[in-house]
């Protein structure tokens, strides 16, 4: 995730409505760029949000790039 403006921002994966303890990156300082990887079991049918959250105000997402993008690679049947 890049910001246009560095914030004090955090990030995490809501699985089909739970939240997954691995995928969140907790805010501790000021910063314009995020990257995580976390590999986890999803069952048949699940719904992945990627939610991002400021303790300090508005979030604008970097322009002339992709300000948030989030891959999901199946690794096996």
């Amino acid at each position: 995730m890049n910001l246009a403006v560095p914030r004090m921002v955090g990030i995490r994966l809501d699985l089909t409505g739970d939240f997954h303890p691995q995928s969140t990156v907790v805010p501790t300082v000021s910063t314009a760029y995020f990257a995580h990887t976390l590999t986890t079991y999803l069952p048949e049918n699940s719904i992945v949000i990627l939610q991002v959250y400021s303790l300090t105000g508005d979030v604008i997402l970097a322009g002339g790039t992709a300000g948030a993008s989030l891959s999901i690679v199946r690794l096996s049947d």
